[in-house]
């Protein structure tokens, strides 16, 4: 059997949206990466990302960067959108637990690290569940930003703190105007 060393090949696509410009890496099957632009040092993190998932990138669209990009556009008119994207996830059973526990934050919601913790039933974890979080490649679409400190203040976000704070007030608003 011949065997070849070729790479597969992910596509980059850009788009833009209220809070700035958004990156998705994505096959025509999953997508595997969306953050912001100014998120990332993208050289350093595009290479590690090419050597951890063993491929090449290219700027191109895909059918489903096409539907990030329509879905993520949705979310910035309605933040109670269900996002129907794949996602490729790549990490460990536990970060796939602690992201998979971040979907089912609702739109307008948040949740302490603790809380958190203590939903997937690791309730002395929450420094291991804010390394997960910061770990997740999904923005918005995986809403690490409603992810807040048992304080009440906000934490971190990879995105910005300005950012989780217009998401949150954002989210927060839509709910209120729905619910009058």
């Amino acid at each position: 059997m011949l065997r070849t060393n070729k790479k597969k090949i992910l596509y980059i696509n850009n788009f833009e949206t209220p809070l700035g410009e958004m990156i998705s890496i994505t096959d025509n099957n999953y997508l595997f990466f969306l953050k912001f632009r100014n998120q990332i040092n993208e050289i350093p993190k595009f290479k590690k990302f090419e050597q951890g998932f063993q491929t090449t990138l290219k700027q191109a669209t895909t059918k489903i960067s096409l539907l990030v990009e329509k879905e993520i556009k949705e979310y910035f008119i309605n933040p109670k959108k269900i996002f129907t994207i794949p996602i490729f996830y790549q990490g460990s059973e536990f970060q796939i637990q602690v992201w998979n526990q971040l979907l089912l934050i609702k739109s307008g919601m948040t949740l302490s690290y603790q809380e958190l913790g203590l939903k997937i039933k690791k309730p002395n974890a929450q420094r291991a569940i804010g390394n997960c979080v910061g770990a997740n490649h999904f923005t918005i679409i995986v809403p690490c930003h409603r992810v807040i400190r048992s304080n009440g203040q906000l934490g971190g976000y990879n995105g910005g703190i300005e950012r989780k704070r217009w998401l949150l007030d954002y989210e927060k608003s839509k709910e209120d105007i729905l619910q009058d």
